[in-house]
């Protein structure tokens, strides 16, 4: 079983369409080092520009659809439409006792109109917009054991429909009982999905005690090999982050790459959640310490991602998950924009 708190997820929104961010490795960079690397000019200003949320163009807390649902893990690309799609992202919500993984739509970054389900019992959800149009959905299904899956849609219409051209459900081969909150890095979309390589990240469930970072890559939707990101992990330990290591989210400003991620001082510790940035050319890591209007201090699930705005040039657009163990007033997810250029 996933180790999460499934209702206790963040939103996150994706990379802009046709931006491909590559960070690869069990061979980070700078393999424990990093995380004392203090990052340079650039990685500082992109730093700056995600922590302050109280400067940000536009701010939602408790993010919901216009049904009333929490848009629960939800990852965003752009449609290249205009109007009323031109956004799209995936979600989930609860149901009963389970969790469920939709598709919305949004036109402004901040209102949602809630869509089909794509999947029961499943949650962590992330799409990308491909270069021909078409799109890559991924998430954590729950049964029979935890595990990433991938569908493909033929084009917008048919993500909104729900009506997938190609599945894979991928084999547990890092830990026998969960694998998944999967991010898509890249997608060489050859001839079809099969012909087509993609690169995931993802986390294990490490020993049957905590999450761990991991990569997976993905021959012609039918080969999966996946592999463990010990460096990484070994960063965030020798920062004091020795609970779960979670989710994690990739991006491009000015054609470098960067990632946001999730660790955990203390596993079972709600509050102890925290959140980094760090540069993938140097491997370097610093803390997030994000601007809220309440001082809410443990969030999760965090990511940045680079979109064409609402009203014209470019924004970094921002979400986390608001923990209520660290939260007087203000929990949930909470989303933000704001305009490079």
């Amino acid at each position: 079983m996933h180790v999460r708190r499934w209702i206790a997820v963040a939103a996150v929104a994706v990379a802009a369409a046709g931006t491909t961010v590559v960070l690869t490795g069990d061979d980070e960079p700078a393999p424990a080092r990093a995380a004392t690397v203090p990052g340079g000019p650039r990685f500082q200003a992109v730093r700056r520009t995600i922590e302050r949320v109280d400067r940000a163009d536009a701010v939602r807390y408790d993010v919901k659809d216009d049904r009333g649902r929490n848009l629960e893990g939800l990852k965003v690309v752009a449609t290249g439409e205009a109007g009323g799609r031109r956004y799209v992202g995936v979600s989930h919500h609860a149901r009963g006792g389970t969790l469920d993984v939709q598709v919305v739509t949004s036109r402004d970054l901040l209102t949602w109109r809630g869509g089909r389900t794509l999947q029961r019992d499943a949650s962590q959800a992330t799409v990308r917009r491909l270069g021909d149009g078409s799109y890559l959905v991924a998430w954590e299904r729950h049964a029979p054991r935890n595990h990433v899956a991938l569908r493909h849609y033929a084009d917008l219409d048919a993500l909104l429909a729900a009506t997938p051209d190609a599945r894979f459900d991928a084999p547990l081969t890092l830990a026998p009982t969960a694998e998944g909150t999967p991010d898509i890095r890249a997608v060489d979309l050859r001839d079809g999905t099969g012909d087509s390589t993609i690169e995931l990240g993802l986390h294990h469930y490490a020993d049957g005690d905590v999450d761990r970072q991991a990569l997976a890559t993905l021959e012609d939707f039918t080969r999966w090999k996946a592999r463990r990101r010990t460096a990484l992990d070994a960063d965030l330990d020798a920062l004091g982050l020795r609970g779960n290591h979670g989710d994690r989210d990739t991006f491009a400003v000015d054609g470098r790459g960067y990632e946001v991620l999730e660790a955990q001082r203390r596993k079972d510790d709600w509050s102890s959640w925290r959140t980094y940035l760090r540069d993938g050319a140097t491997g370097a890591l610093a803390p997030l310490r994000m601007r809220f209007r309440f001082g809410q201090a443990s969030y999760g699930n965090p990511t940045a991602s680079v979109l064409p705005g609402p009203g014209g040039g470019t924004v970094l657009f921002t979400s986390v998950f608001l923990f209520t163990e660290a939260a007087p007033r203000g929990a949930g997810s909470a989303i933000a924009y704001t305009r490079l250029r």
